[in-house]
Formats: structure tokens, sequence, C-alpha cells
């Protein structure tokens, strides 16, 4: 039998402790324990002060089986589950201790934004799939009259030519003393197992573009090429192909 770990990888203490920044831009690639340890965060915090957050996605229908069941799978690892309330429809996480309420949204009905006062917490995953628009609208419904206000970015790098990479590397107007920026890797991550690294490696006879993200996480310099392929190949697709991979 193969023993599977499962942990918050070290790269990631300082980042969970850590709420003096306003914006938190967490990339990297695949299995390098981003989502997970975002998720740890959130519901550290939620066990600290009362909050209400904002979980969001582009499209609202894939956060079930994404965000809302990442933040329940983490709460259940670490013995918090049984102070947590989770609801289905709306789909809701509140702690029971505090009082604080996490909201999931989608991108995909911005109206349903326009009503969520308070709010002072927002996680974008995957924001690479988010336009700047979009972003810009969650920036702006974000607000709380006495407690500060943080965004946590969370995604896979695409390419240069993306708003993402614009505004966190190449933008020097915004202020970037309030901008938390951490890259992280599969190797950041000792509780994967050695075949599901040695498949990401793989990816490289098959489609460097995409190996280049997956493994490094690396923003792309070809833009089109990188930006086509993940049009094509959704990342559940390419978690199957990585799982079907031999690893010998």
């Amino acid at each position: 039998m193969i023993e599977v770990k499962i942990g918050i990888p070290e790269k990631f203490y300082d980042y969970i402790n850590d709420w003096n920044y306003e914006e938190y831009f967490n990339y990297g690639g695949y299995g390098s324990g981003k989502s997970d340890a975002t998720a740890f965060k959130l519901l550290k915090i939620s066990f600290e002060e009362k909050r209400l957050i904002l979980v969001t996605r582009k499209v609202y229908n894939t956060l079930a089986d994404s965000c809302y069941r990442l933040i329940k799978q983490v709460a259940e690892r670490y013995k918090m589950s049984m102070f947590l309330e989770f609801r289905k429809s709306p789909l809701s996480i509140k702690n029971t201790i505090t009082g604080t309420e996490f909201i999931f949204r989608g991108l995909d009905d911005k109206e349903k934004l326009k009503s969520l006062p308070d709010v002072s917490i927002a996680w974008l995953e995957e924001c690479s799939e988010f336009s700047y628009d979009d972003y810009m609208e969650i920036r702006g419904r974000l607000r709380h009259p006495t407690q500060s206000v943080h965004r946590i970015m969370t995604t896979n790098p695409i390419s240069k030519s993306s708003w993402i990479y614009q505004h966190f590397f190449v933008n020097d107007k915004i202020d970037k003393s309030k901008i938390s920026i951490l890259h992280s890797t599969c190797d950041d991550n000792p509780y994967l197992p050695q075949s599901y690294i040695d498949n990401l490696d793989e990816l490289q006879y098959t489609d460097p573009v995409l190996h280049r993200i997956a493994r490094y996480g690396e923003f792309g310099t070809d833009g089109e090429r990188v930006l086509s392929t993940l049009q094509k190949i959704s990342r559940d697709e390419i978690l199957g192909k990585i799982s079907t991979m031999p690893s010998d």
C-alpha cells in the first residue's frame, strides 16, 4: 500500500499567517499546494475574528467541485469541520464559533456581486480566467468600515501578454508595497508522490509549453501559443492527461 502524505508545505507557513498586505498574488505550477494553503489561511482567520469572505471563480458552477470542496476537505483534514456549517444551496460555509461566513459567487452573474456589503476578504481562484474588468469589479466591491481589506489571487501562469503579468510585474504605477507575490512549484511540496512529479516532467516531450507552466510555473514568452494551449485544454483535462501517463 502506498502511504499518502498530506499537509501544508513549509513554503507557505509565512503566507498562511500574514495579513499585512492588501493583495496576495500566489502563482506557480501544478501540485505546489498553493490552493490548499489558501484554503487553510482562510479557515485559520475564520476562527480568529468574524469576517465575511468572498470566494469566487469566473464561472459559478465550477465552485462546488473546486473551492467549496477544497475548503471542506482541508477543514476535515485538520479537525475544523465540527465547528463549521456547510450549505449547498446556496453555497456557503459558516464558522459557528466566530460567525465568519464564506460566500461563493461566480463572475458570470455580476449582479450578485452588487449585494455584498462588508466583504473584507476575497479569494480569486484561477484568476487567469478573469478579465481585467472582472478583477476591477471585485476590487471595487470590497469594503468594510472597520476591518482591513484583502484580495488573494491564486493561479497557474499563462502568457506575459496577459493582464495578470502586466499588472503584477510590469505596471510601475501600482503601489508594490501593498502586494505580496509568492511563486511555488511541485518541488516545494514534499507531500506529492514522486510519480506525480515524474508525470509532470513527461510533459516536456508532449507539450513543452504546458510543461513550462505546469512543472515550473513560468509565464510563457510566446503569448499566442500559451494562450491557445490553455484555451483548448481545461485544467481537469490536463490533470486527467497527467494521471494517465506512465510513471516509469
